[in-house]
């Protein structure tokens, strides 16, 4: 048997390190928007997929970083950001036996722009939300979940999830 575990990441804006500067960091939910089917004749009712709901991200900064905020500050332009992570496998054994990276590629908008919440003797924080029109998952050099919304991706492992749907479309 073996325990895995994801214990620390990094964030990068722009493809600039920042390393240190975030506390925390709030991935996408990737959430289907359902829905609801009923009809006579039906012993219940039915909830069918109908699409992705809207994504976003937040990342928790520990300080004021001018030239970080500045990369994404303009709502209107588009930011690369990639949270980088190592995902451990663990057993009885050997202990730590593997170490694989996981690397999660996200474009998106500023939603909220923090400017700070000033109490006595307090370090200030600053959660930034980000509006994300794609993401790339990636494990140990495998693709895991890459969605598009703006040019209608969604694969899983590589494999588009819906090819029809894009034919019929003409896309």
């Amino acid at each position: 048997m073996q325990v895995k575990q994801v214990t620390n990441a990094n964030v990068y804006v722009g493809g600039n390190n920042c390393v240190g500067q975030a506390s925390e960091c709030k991935l996408p939910e990737i959430a289907m928007k359902m829905n609801e089917r009923k009809g006579l004749g039906m012993i219940g009712t039915l909830e069918l997929p109908g699409g992705i709901d809207k994504l976003s991200a937040e990342i928790k900064w520990n300080a004021f970083y001018r030239d970080t905020f500045l990369q994404y500050a303009n709502p209107y332009k588009a930011v690369a950001l990639q949270v980088r992570s190592s995902v451990e496998s663990w057993n009885a054994v050997e202990g730590l036996f593997e170490e694989q990276s996981l690397v999660t590629f996200l474009t998106g908008t500023c939603k909220k722009f923090p400017l700070g919440e000033h109490k006595p003797q307090d370090a200030n924080e600053y959660q930034t939300e980000f509006a994300v029109m794609y993401l790339k998952q990636v494990c140990g050099g495998v693709d895991v979940i890459e969605i598009d919304l703006i040019n209608n991706i969604f694969k899983i492992a590589g494999k588009d999830v819906k090819p029809e749907f894009r034919n019929n479309m003409g896309l």
